[in-house]
């Protein structure tokens, strides 16, 4: 039985509520494990999912870690046209089907995946440093705000009762509601340096709200979003939500420019966004969703304790090698603390 339950939504803080519970050597413990636990994974295939079918083809590519170009991570199935032409006909026609499930139900499949990432969140974010470089702390950080997303969109669509609610009405014999229906095919291309936390938010704004999708994730760091898939496509319609791996110019470029596809969600670069959306809006208007970063400033004001400030800065710059759009790019100070912020 779907009954609504308003479910109060916490973020995850791994990192933070070990410093708060003084285990922070029980957290390092943890990651060393899941570190030799996913190196005995290495060098595996996986597969395409497309129409609810895993799909090995004979072209593959490698994963490998830009830490240690040596380790081969992965190997992944080089996607055909053919194969993203599929993907988007496969996510039409389960429009249908999963667009009429019930919210409810979509709320609780979602939580159930919430809450398996965060049994496995060590080992997850073990993968994800192996794949893209980041730091435990920022790996971990990354999975958390995954986990986030999932929880704090259920929350919102349990708390908007399906984004269809019944409206006041200026005479007593007529009923008005308000009523956001889903929307069709959503193309999801997604970047390498948030590879679960980007993914997981723009797909499951996706599918939550009753949408279907076709999942292109950056080639570097394909790994930790098939984890996400393959944690979700068993529990929802077959072809209701589609991976597709390889080249931009083949996979992503055949998403933007067919007619069947509905809608986009993109991050990544300004170049590539601005193209993606020139082409994708060419015959007809449809909306593309385009989070391409920006320049980032901080303000350093006489009253602010200067040498967190100095951290901070440091910090939200060379994090992650500056390669996130949150990073600082610029820093504008009060003059007469320049020179002592400076040094």
């Amino acid at each position: 039985e779907l009954v609504p339950r308003i479910v109060v939504f916490e973020n995850e803080k791994t990192w933070a509520k070990a410093i708060s519970n003084n285990a922070i050597d029980e957290f390092h413990i943890k990651f060393d494990q899941a570190v030799e636990s996913v190196r005995k994974d290495f060098g595996k295939k996986y597969p395409m999912i497309i129409g609810g079918k895993e799909i090995y083809s004979e072209n593959q590519f490698q994963v490998r870690s830009p830490a240690d170009r040596n380790i081969i991570i992965a190997n992944f199935s080089m996607a055909t046209k053919e194969d993203t032409l599929r993907a988007i006909e496969s996510a039409k026609d389960a429009f249908s089907k999963w667009s009429m499930t019930p919210y409810q139900k979509r709320i609780q499949i979602f939580r159930e995946v919430a809450d398996d990432f965060s049994s496995q969140k060590f080992t997850l974010a073990a993968i994800m440093a192996f794949e893209n470089g980041k730091s435990r702390l920022e790996s971990m950080g990354d999975i958390d705000e995954a986990i986030d997303f999932l929880r704090f969109y259920s929350e919102q669509l349990e708390a908007n009762e399906g984004y269809s609610k019944e409206t006041k009405s200026a005479n007593p014999n007529e009923k008005t509601r308000s009523v956001l229906k889903p929307y069709g095919v959503w193309g999801i291309i997604s970047p390498f340096n948030y590879p679960s936390a980007i993914v997981i938010g723009m797909t499951t704004g996706a599918l939550l709200t009753g949408n279907t999708a076709v999942l292109k994730p950056a080639s570097d760091t394909p790994l930790s979003a098939y984890k996400f898939v393959e944690a979700i496509y068993h529990k929802i319609p077959p072809a209701a939500l589609n991976f597709v791996t390889g080249s931009g110019s083949i996979v992503g470029k055949t998403i933007l420019e067919s007619p069947l596809v509905d809608g986009i969600a993109f991050t990544g670069s300004k170049e590539v966004g601005m193209s993606g959306f020139q082409t994708f809006i060419e015959k007809n208007p449809r909306p593309f969703i385009s989070e391409m970063g920006g320049k980032n400033p901080v303000i350093v004001t006489e009253s602010a304790d200067i040498e967190k400030a100095a951290d901070g800065v440091i910090r939200a710059a060379f994090g992650y090698g500056g390669q996130k759009c949150s990073a600082c790019s610029r820093v504008y100070v009060q003059k007469n603390i320049a020179a002592q912020f400076m040094e």
